[in-house]
């Protein structure tokens, strides 16, 4: 091949010059548009309930191996206290984040069985579906609560189909035992209570007797306390409701997990997770009865 003129030769290096600093430009210009694009996501969408979730390990669920031995698994959270993740420059968004979250521990769970599939359809399910959780309702970082309701994964064997579940998952220490903290979701404002009446449609099917054996467990730890309903003259049942926060509705076999928000407009409000359901593509709302608690009358 005839060698180059001095000129174009010197032509095609500087070509080459401008091109790779263009190039490193363009580069530069992408991380750094990725970055402040990354900090624009802080609020509201990476607010300060979504800057940690819990780093999740998954165990196989033992507790039914004969009832779906060969028919299904069964992938239960668990959650170690100061074990977080933080948001990455591939976490686009708060679902990204969410689905990189409980996705990703999948590959590591040990069994007999090729997982790929459960974490294919996991990653899929991020796509089509929002996962929005009780702390981020809330507003409230997940190392200021005991329990959070995070994912169950329940794999169909037969029909290769992968279910989400909500379940309540609990702290633990890295010794197995139970782990609590001091929780700021009250910001630290004197505790308000009210007594309001919950309402939504599954506690609306429920017969009375159902709905009177229903106890309140609130979790948030300077609220932590349980209690029965109380029933009114007017028929409905009531609970002591902290204007904000956690709380857990539930006897065996009916399990609601409650974020409760007042102060709206149209009257009080909040959301709802049916645990052991499928988790819901958003928010479910939920109303509180705007009937003040109305004492029994006194026996004769």
């Amino acid at each position: 091949m005839a060698a180059l003129p001095k000129q174009q030769a010197h032509a095609n290096r500087v070509a080459y010059t401008i091109t790779g600093i263009g190039l490193v430009s363009v580069t530069l210009v992408y991380f750094l548009n990725r970055g402040s694009f990354f900090s624009e996501l802080s609020t509201p969408d990476f607010g300060e309930s979504m800057n940690l979730l819990p780093e999740i390990t998954y165990k196989l669920d033992s507790s039914d191996d004969l009832k779906n031995a060969g028919t299904k698994i069964v992938l239960i959270p668990q959650i170690i206290r100061g074990k977080y993740l933080k948001p990455q420059y591939g976490d686009l968004n708060v679902n990204l984040f969410s689905a990189r979250a409980i996705c990703s521990p999948i590959s590591q769970v040990q069994s007999s069985t090729d997982l790929s599939n459960v974490s294919g359809q996991c990653k899929k399910w991020f796509t089509k579906n929002k996962m929005i959780f009780p702390h981020q309702a809330l507003g409230v970082r997940v190392d200021k609560l005991d329990t959070l309701l995070l994912p169950k994964l329940e794999y169909d064997l037969k029909n290769n189909k992968l279910t989400i579940l909500a379940t309540s998952v609990s702290y633990t220490n890295t010794d197995g035992s139970p782990s609590n903290t001091k929780s700021d979701v009250t910001n630290n404002k004197q505790v308000s209570w009210q007594r309001l009446s919950p309402s939504f449609p599954e506690l609306e099917q429920m017969s009375g007797d159902e709905r009177k054996a229903l106890h309140m467990c609130h979790h948030a730890p300077e609220l932590s306390k349980m209690q029965h309903p109380l029933k009114s003259t007017n028929g409905k049942y009531y609970y002591d409701m902290p204007a904000r926060g956690i709380s857990h509705l539930h006897k065996t076999g009916h399990e609601f997990f409650i974020v409760s928000l007042y102060n709206r407009l149209s009257g009080n409000w909040g959301y709802y997770w049916v645990v052991d359901a499928p988790w819901p593509n958003g928010y479910q709302e939920l109303q509180f009865s705007k009937t003040k608690y109305i004492d029994p009358a006194p026996a004769l």
